[in-house]
């Protein structure tokens, strides 16, 4: 189970949300080169506080190969 969530901005409508460790937790999130997880429950994400972001266009290689083959 995941962390706390917070959310990065307000819903988009039409765009699906992603998840990712805030910065504080990730040198990955702070450098600008995580990747993305379409699941909060992703066991990547386990224990971390986690960033809630609508972002539109992202390539399946941001995408975490785990969250992508299971919707």
């Amino acid at each position: 189970m995941s962390g706390l969530i917070q959310h990065a901005c307000d819903p988009k409508e039409g765009i699906e949300p992603v998840f990712y460790v805030h910065g504080s937790e990730s040198m990955r999130t702070y450098l600008g080169k995580s990747k993305f997880h379409r699941r909060d429950n992703c066991p990547a994400l386990a224990g971390k506080v986690l960033m809630k972001d609508w972002i539109d266009g992202l390539d399946a290689s941001d995408i975490c190969k785990r969250c992508n083959t299971v919707k």
